[in-house]
């Protein structure tokens, strides 16, 4: 049996890295690609996404501090599961930082482009358009299967459901901005997952 509380400082330690990695690299972008509107995808989508999001964040911060408080919602998971999770947290943090390198100045909190944004397809941008969203799948599910808990997994679960419809608007500013190139662009890559073969 693994104590609780081994869960909990890898959970911390994953959620700590990748903050910093995430304020590191949106400071840079702030500075170089310069300001830009934090609210253009439609008032209903950026509230229900900031609800979702903080409801997990909740779940996860009052797990962190006594499980107990979230004992209401736990699930039965074997502790291989749990341990996996955190595997999977350690892991994505990699890819998170391998995606936000090659994103640069063009990162955004929304589904805007700056007037300077540029079509990146380098990295893992080669073979996904999205991987930050699917980095945030991944690492989700690392913190459901860590804190064994079935709240914060619908916490993700609806808040990713609402970034599939702001994803949708994201492209089609891609698309007014790059034209044939990002359509071209999408016709070789997957959304959130590689292709298995290029059209």
């Amino acid at each position: 049996m693994v104590n609780e509380n081994v869960y909990r400082w890898v959970l911390l330690a994953i959620i700590v890295s990748c903050f910093g990695i995430s304020i590191y690299f949106r400071r840079g972008a702030a500075r170089s690609g310069g300001p830009i509107s934090s609210r253009d995808s439609g008032l209903a989508i950026d509230t229900s996404l900031s609800l979702f999001g903080l409801g997990a964040m909740a779940g996860l911060v009052a797990y962190l501090i006594n499980p107990k408080w979230m004992a209401w919602s736990q699930l039965e998971l074997v502790p291989q599961l749990r341990l996996l999770g955190g595997l999977l947290g350690l892991i994505v943090l990699a890819l998170v930082f391998w995606a936000l390198r090659h994103l640069g100045a063009n990162l955004t909190r929304t589904a805007r482009t700056r007037s300077h944004h540029t079509l990146v397809t380098g990295g893992p941008y080669r073979w996904v358009r999205h991987p930050l969203y699917s980095s945030g799948v991944v690492l989700c599910t690392g913190h459901v299967l860590l804190t064994a808990n079935w709240f914060i997994l619908l916490m993700c679960g609806l808040a990713f459901a609402v970034l599939l419809v702001r994803t949708s608007r994201e492209e089609a500013n891609l698309i007014k901005k790059f034209g044939d190139e990002y359509r071209a662009y999408m016709s070789r890559t997957g959304r959130f997952l590689p292709r298995l073969r290029a059209s």
